[in-house]
């Protein structure tokens, strides 16, 4: 036994539904959606709730219709009971905003002669990949660095004094993205 209730769910809240100190049994809250067809979430016996009443929190899609269910946690919890829903407005895991990370790196000397140095410094734990290509787009070297810790600095080096192009192309990849830059030697 127990009572139905329905709502709209807005998208963009978090929906609270509680009987939080507001019930003298042992309640339970249970929510669906497609008439009563397809289970959400439940909830016996909120964390911040004395006693036994209940509270559940989740996010309420755009538009759909939600059937909230106020029962006991077993048949002979009966009584009487308050429900109270509140919208706060949350961000979902998903649409938080991510931080824009910067991946970048040095080489030095430019222009070199016969090596040159790619540093590079990262804010998270990463495998590092640098490969350089010739301005016919051949690969001449590629290196993995696969221990990485975020904040410590690192530096590659690379040895060019076998080639003849004097402009190569250096693309650096992370797990958060990649950038490619030209590098010239002096032509020594």
């Amino acid at each position: 036994t127990g009572n139905w209730y329905t709502f709209i769910g807005s998208g963009s809240d978090m929906s609270i539904l509680s009987t939080c100190d507001m019930t003298n049994y042992d309640s339970r809250i249970v929510v669906f959606t497609d008439s009563g067809a397809t289970f959400v979430a439940q909830n016996d016996d909120g964390t911040g709730c004395s006693g036994f009443s209940s509270e559940l929190n989740f996010y309420a899609e755009s538009g759909v219709e939600y059937q909230v269910f106020i029962t006991g946690f077993s048949e002979i919890s009966v009584g009487a009971y308050e429900l109270s829903l509140n919208c706060v407005s949350s961000f979902r895991e998903s649409e938080v905003p991510i931080e824009d990370v910067k991946i970048d790196f040095t080489a030095y000397p430019v222009p070199f002669d016969n090596e040159v140095n790619i540093a590079y410094s990262f804010e998270f734990d990463t495998d590092v990949t640098i490969e350089l290509y010739d301005t016919k787009g051949l690969q001449v070297f590629s290196t993995t660095n696969k221990n990485y810790v975020a904040g410590s600095k690192d530096v590659s080096t690379f040895d060019l004094s076998r080639y003849s192009s004097q402009m190569f192309y250096v693309t650096l990849t992370t797990s958060q993205g990649k950038v490619t830059k030209k590098i010239v030697s002096s032509g020594k």
